[in-house]
């Protein structure tokens, strides 16, 4: 039962408490705000016009742990983690972008999932207006963390829905907070890595590159153990995107100044993308690539295509083009690119022994 904004969980004769946690909303009042008829008018256009990917400036999605940890009040005030985290992402994302204009809800889309035991879509590519303003203020008052959680579905399902938009001019954010490690388990019961969760967004950030931006958001207290996510923001860099770990040490405040921080990113990659001329978006092309810094390899991994058809070299030589067979040897080719044009996708290419080891020069396809 429900007391002064307590649920409490009893006996059978409700003389004993077994555990209680504050209701959702507990010492956070929003108000919601309301929605005119242009508003919901307007709404109903915005929903037309993403439902053309092409038409998408931004595309945001949001992974926020809900895990029974989360239920602890020990934000400022007594305010539990999770209510915090619903108004901050209210108010201080959502709300302030529309406030000062930098959101279109015709172009700019926000997803949602909650982190437990699985990851949980809790809102669909939804327009950036008020009614989704709301539609957070709902979830304060609502929800109720429980469980574990665990990184890894969350952000398989986080890949998912940035991956079903592919337009080169859209750009696009993944935030990702939680006040702990990850309650996942790997083969064998042991504790899911760093890198392992970390792997979920190299993938992302080789194929977005610089229209990827990821915030890996710290909300526990000092000392929590937090290099899941410090790993998750810096395998994102090395592989081409925009990463941030940002520790906000259950600090309203501090939380507030993160999800700032990520829309006046997210607001500037949006603006890069955008021509000139500022009727159009530039286009940029979504391939796997290198990270930044890679060695190069000595011998033929898994990681090349390997041509093991007759290869003839052709030059320009005193007699014109001269073409000549290439006898015991083949060529390969990266698979990611470490280079790209306006037109060319650039590789790296090399003559390969029959016995797999690299010889001659680097040489490079396009």
């Amino acid at each position: 039962y429900t007391f002064a904004d307590v649920v409490y969980v009893t006996d059978e004769e409700g003389r004993k408490e077994i555990t209680s946690w504050p209701a959702p909303g507990c010492g956070i009042d929003v108000e919601k705000v309301l929605i005119t008829p242009e508003m919901r008018a307007n709404h109903k256009e915005a929903l037309g016009s993403i439902a053309k990917k092409a038409n998408w400036t931004s595309h945001t999605v949001v992974v926020v742990d809900q895990s029974g940890s989360m239920r602890k009040t020990d934000v400022a005030d007594g305010v539990m983690r999770a209510d915090a985290v619903w108004a901050a992402l209210a108010l201080d994302f959502v709300g302030q972008q529309l406030r000062v204009g930098e959101a279109k809800a015709a172009t700019d889309v926000f997803s949602l999932i909650g982190m437990r035991g699985h990851g949980e879509v809790l809102l669909h590519q939804r327009p950036v207006d008020w009614i989704l303003y709301n539609d957070l203020i709902d979830l304060l008052r609502v929800s109720t963390p429980s469980g574990p959680g665990n990184y890894v579905p969350a952000l398989d399902k986080a890949e998912n829905l940035l991956m079903s938009n592919q337009c080169g001019s859209c750009a696009l954010l993944l935030m990702f907070l939680s006040d702990g490690r990850p309650g996942d388990n790997v083969a064998g019961g042991s504790a899911l890595t760093h890198w392992q969760a970390a792997c979920c967004v190299k993938a992302l950030a080789s194929r977005f590159r610089r229209r990827l931006t990821v915030g890996a958001i710290a909300f526990g207290p000092p000392g929590e153990e937090f290099g899941t996510l410090q790993a998750i923001a810096e395998v994102s860099k090395e592989h081409g995107s925009d990463g941030h770990f940002i520790a906000a040490p259950l600090c309203a405040h501090a939380l507030s100044k993160a999800f700032t921080s990520l829309s006046s990113t997210l607001s500037n990659t949006r603006t890069e993308l955008t021509d000139v001329n500022g009727s159009r978006q530039r286009t940029v092309r979504d391939v796997p690539r290198e990270p930044s810094g890679a060695l190069d390899d000595e011998m033929l991994t898994e990681s090349w295509f390997l041509y093991v058809r007759p290869i003839t070299i052709t030059r320009w030589g005193p007699q014109g083009w001269e073409s000549e067979p290439l006898e015991r040897k083949r060529v390969a080719m990266k698979k990611q690119v470490f280079g790209v044009g306006a037109e060319r996708l650039v590789r790296k290419f090399r003559l390969v022994s029959e016995h797999g080891a690299f010889v001659g020069p680097k040489l490079v396809a396009k």
